[in-house]
């Protein structure tokens, strides 16, 4: 189709990924709202191909697909803050996942729940059932540890501008930009009690940005508050 018009949509698009998965019958939503292929569970990237070339499969609409969670609610049970309302139903404000992305200041009350993440949150997929057992059906996928995958939280609060674009700007997590990195970073840093990371947040604190230099203040005190009730229970362990 040489005149055909074509948009290859990957992730980030206006396109309604999950429910066009669900009409073409590739999987079915489960309750955490991802989307399930058989034999792959919910570990896959969903992508699409928009044209307006006259394409048919010639087997008709497909059936759609019957939902395996049962009475199962682990995934409900397991997510940090609650942010799974009902089966199928995530309250985006309070989702770890959607909270590493977005580019206003976290709540106070929703930092604990990002533990030692600078990017996304897969609670909710690790504890399914329906995923244990699955096979990378890619080989690009099969590794089970991606390079870079488990970051330096020193770096990332230091990294410059050129820095993020030479080693982050192309990643998966670049688009969310060196701002929120350095933010996540500081999350983590505190919710970790990394000492380290104090010379780093100290400078933060005179940043440009606002959020920065609220969440390396913030970052300082929970360490330091840490570490002290780290040492206030050792002391009391040898009395």
């Amino acid at each position: 189709y040489p005149a055909a018009r074509i948009e290859i949509c990957v992730d980030t698009n206006p396109l309604p990924e999950r429910k066009l998965a669900v009409l073409a019958g590739i999987g079915w939503v489960g309750k955490n709202g991802c989307v399930y292929v058989e034999n792959c569970g919910s570990w896959v990237a969903l992508g699409e191909i928009v044209t307006d070339a006259p394409i048919s499969s010639g087997i008709g609409p497909p059936r759609p697909l019957p939902s395996r969670c049962g009475d199962c609610t682990l995934c409900m049970d397991a997510c940090p803050t609650g942010a799974i309302t009902s089966p199928g139903v995530i309250d985006r404000s309070r989702c770890v996942s959607e909270l590493t992305q977005q580019a206003e200041s976290i709540h106070v009350e929703l930092r604990s729940a990002f533990g030692a993440r600078i990017y996304g949150c897969d609670i909710c997929q690790e504890v399914c059932p329906l995923n244990a057992g699955t096979e990378p059906v890619t080989p690009e996928f099969a590794q089970e540890v991606f390079p870079g995958a488990y970051p330096e939280l020193v770096p990332l609060l230091n990294v410059t501008a050129a820095e993020f674009r030479k080693k982050l700007s192309s990643s998966s997590i670049g688009w969310i930009g060196r701002t929120r990195i350095r933010r996540n970073a500081a999350i983590a840093a505190a919710n970790t009690g990394c000492t380290d990371a104090i010379p780093s947040l100290e400078a933060m604190r005179s940043n440009q940005h606002a959020m920065l230099r609220e969440t390396a203040e913030w970052a300082i005190k929970e360490i330091r508050r840490r570490v002290s009730n780290t040492r206030y229970g050792e002391a009391r362990r040898l009395t």
